[in-house]
């Protein structure tokens, strides 16, 4: 349990939130994902908040989350890589939030670095 506490840091309390991507959600009878069902029976046993963007039948997450969102099966083949890719769209939106972000986009920095150095020039 030390590990999982580590694994979820600061979010690991009352007022804290674990936020979950998996495709398939986590499922402990079936040992899959089994960090991810442990590190969130922490969050519940905290009583942090849950949330998750999961795919498939969302597993352990769709049964605990306080909030999640399923990425609906469009073809049973290409459930990994749709997942995923709806995943990855959501994490760029959060992480380049102007409320959250913490630092200046990269290309954003880069491009405002350009465009002094071509004004000084």
């Amino acid at each position: 349990m030390e590990d999982t506490r580590r694994m979820l840091g600061r979010c690991g309390h009352a007022g804290g939130m674990a936020f979950v991507f998996s495709v398939g959600g986590g499922d402990a009878t079936k040992n899959i994902s089994a960090n991810l069902v442990r590190a969130l029976e922490y969050a519940e046993e905290v009583g942090a908040t849950i949330c998750g963007v999961v795919g498939r039948d969302g597993g352990y997450t769709a049964q605990v989350a306080d909030a999640y969102v399923l990425v609906p099966v469009v073809n049973s083949s290409t459930i990994t890589p749709h997942t995923e890719s709806f995943q990855a769209m959501i994490w760029h939106l959060l992480v380049s939030h102007p409320k959250l972000k913490v630092a200046e986009m990269k290309w954003g920095s880069v491009q405002a670095q350009a465009n002094v150095k071509r004004a000084v020039i």
